[in-house]
């Protein structure tokens, strides 16, 4: 996959000091050439899918055989050549030697009367080659990223949390789409199987001007939490949960809050969207509020501040064009932009003498900055 350099895009954050090893310094010197054991992470990648495909026998024996080379290898450099001592060698020699040669040597050295392996364990032997590819695989992903990490680079930075879509963090262009070709997903829900062999990929981070670049991948969407202490929120107490049939709220109204309720705010609708506007966004927010009777006693004053934040911050205006609800993972509706603009547009004439209060757009990213209020500033 290829990354945006990130040179020249937004705003940057200084580089981190780098960090000491796990084990010590002197302990894992940094490497001198760039993947030394990378013939290994081939061989065993190689091994692993074709015993992982063929699924036999003969597929674990030579598996279980290849990985048990490559783990004495692995001892026998760490041991007698006095290479480094490195998590990412050291896990990967114990599982080859542990479980490869303790496979293979089952198999060489049991007497099983003419039948398979698998079948004197009781198992299928197709579970015993996978179960084999899978240690082969998982061995060479270990060495792999190991390489990068002892030579003290760092993979491409990448906002995540949940994993399951719902958090909002992670979230990237990728080949020119929001967060996927895949409709209705989130990057953390697409796998490689989405995409076709040996297909190159592209990846980009948001592009916004109210969305600064962080590093590599990652972009500051503070901005969205500006719009929200703006007013997405019940400031009413109340105190303990009520019981849920104390509001009775008809089907059809729990239904489109819910909808609009379903945003996770990140940041897909302004990275589709031409103009990178945020007006499907600040419209869920208002909406799945608005909607409910618990919403309606503040419902202008959140439109008022909610709105006027927005306008404040660098997104630009909405022009009904839709590529917001086509990218938006969670398929907000366009028809919360249409509430927005109804609430907006009724609370301005009831509350137009009411001044609004805004907070400014960072102008620099760090990890230290303090919102400012500007006192001046009205709807």
């Amino acid at each position: 996959m290829n990354a945006v350099p990130n040179d020249h895009i937004g705003l940057m954050q200084s580089a981190p000091p780098r960090r000491d090893r796990l084990l010590g310094n002197e302990l894992a010197a940094p490497r001198p050439l760039y993947f030394v054991y990378l013939p290994l992470v081939l061989v065993l990648s190689f091994t692993g899918v074709v015993a992982w495909v063929v699924g036999s026998e003969v597929a674990t024996v030579i598996g279980s055989f290849v990985g048990s080379l490559v783990g004495l290898y692995l001892l026998w450099d760490w041991l007698i050549k006095g290479g480094g001592t490195r998590f990412s060698t050291l896990i990967p020699m114990g599982l080859l030697i542990g479980y490869c040669l303790g496979s293979f040597n089952t198999w060489a050295t049991t007497t099983r009367n003419g039948i398979s392996l698998g079948e004197f364990t009781g198992n299928d032997d197709a579970v015993l080659a996978r179960g084999v590819a899978a240690v082969l695989i998982s061995c060479a992903i270990s060495i792999f990223f190991g390489e990068i990490i002892e030579r003290g680079e760092e993979p491409i930075a990448f906002e995540h949390d949940c994993r399951e879509g719902i958090c909002g963090s992670c979230g990237f262009m990728i080949n020119g789409v929001a967060h996927g070709p895949e409709k209705a997903t989130t990057v953390c829900q697409l796998t490689m199987r989405h995409f076709k062999d040996g297909q190159e990929l592209v990846v980009e981070p948001w592009r916004a001007a109210a969305f600064p670049q962080i590093k590599d991948l990652v972009v500051d969407r503070r901005a969205f939490d500006r719009i929200i202490s703006a007013g997405g929120y019940v400031s009413v107490s109340t105190g303990n949960a009520p019981d849920g049939n104390t509001h009775l709220i008809g089907k059809d109204t729990a239904d489109r809050a819910m909808d609009a309720a379903a945003c996770i705010g990140c940041g897909a609708c302004v990275a589709a969207c031409p103009n990178a506007s945020a007006a499907l966004f600040t419209g869920a927010k208002i909406a799945h509020l608005g909607i409910l009777p618990q919403g309606k006693p503040e419902q202008d004053r959140r439109a008022l501040g909610m709105v006027a934040q927005l306008n404040t911050e660098l997104f630009g205006s909405c022009t009904n064009i839709g590529e917001c609800t086509g990218a938006c993972p969670k398929e907000i509706p366009l028809e919360v932009i249409s509430a927005m603009n109804r609430d907006y547009l009724r609370a301005s004439w009831k509350k137009r003498d009411d001044d609004v209060r805004t907070v400014r757009p960072m102008t620099e990213w760090s990890t230290g900055s303090k919102l400012k209020i500007d006192p001046n500033a009205t709807s």
